[in-house]
């Protein structure tokens, strides 16, 4: 018997049983209670097979159907960047990333719906004031620069280590499923942050989920930005930095 109907409910067991590649994706990985979906499942099946996952996701009706929606329209716009040629070789990549955006007004424009989404997260969830001045400006600076700027802010609790903490704690503390999405996402969580390792991609792919939230979803502009293939960071309260 596979490991996985040891560990994952008897429902999954049973899909996965019928499913040839299913049955092998879930059997060649080591799994355990504390992760019983493989961190690599999305990316075994990326490249228009995650269609195989769909028996799965029915068995939590049309929000996990919206779920996996979401999870092939990733696979979908990463579809460019999953192969590359290195040194004569084709090789893919580890995770789900998108080619890097040159229009910088359209950049800057997804970052401003971006801040006025985290201010309406403060005020409405955190029912305080967000940690960044409300006229903050949007440098754009080169690779090198922000580089550099990352590697001094990750030694110091920064804006950008309150934000990721007051949105994980409240995700991970606070929210509540609609029906038994709970258990899905519970499955799922070490593979949808496996996607390109990041916490509020996988918030936001959760969105659709919750209970009674009183706001829109805080992430789906984070979540454009990163289908431009970009990433910012709060340079102090005043100013938010692009790479070029």
């Amino acid at each position: 018997m596979s490991s996985y109907h040891e560990y994952l409910p008897k429902t999954w067991a049973e899909v996965i049983d019928k499913n040839d590649i299913l049955k092998e994706t879930f059997s060649k990985y080591t799994i355990n209670k504390y992760c019983p979906v493989p961190d690599w499942l999305f990316q075994d099946l990326r490249g228009g097979n995650l269609k195989y996952l769909k028996p799965l996701f029915e068995l939590y009706g049309t929000l996990g159907l919206g779920l996996l929606e979401r999870l092939e329209e990733i696979d979908n716009l990463t579809a460019d960047n999953y192969k590359r040629e290195i040194d004569g070789q084709i090789c893919e990549a580890g995770y789900f990333n998108n080619k890097r955006s040159t229009n910088e007004n359209l950049i800057k424009t997804v970052i401003t719906e971006y801040l006025e989404a985290l201010t309406q997260f403060y005020k409405v969830v955190c029912e305080c004031d967000q940690p960044f001045n409300k006229e903050i400006k949007i440098e754009f600076i080169n690779e090198q620069e922000y580089d550099l700027l990352n590697e001094t802010l990750r030694s110091e609790e920064d804006i950008n280590y309150d934000i990721y903490t007051d949105i994980s704690d409240w995700f991970r503390e606070q929210v509540e499923y609609q029906d038994n999405c709970k258990e899905l996402i519970t499955l799922l969580s070490e593979s949808m942050y496996h996607i390109n390792n990041d916490y509020f991609l996988s918030f936001y792919l959760s969105w659709e989920l919750l209970k009674d939230t009183k706001i829109e979803n805080p992430l789906l502009p984070y979540y454009k930005l990163w289908t431009l293939g970009v990433t910012i960071t709060f340079k102090d309260k005043d100013t938010v930095v692009v790479s070029k």
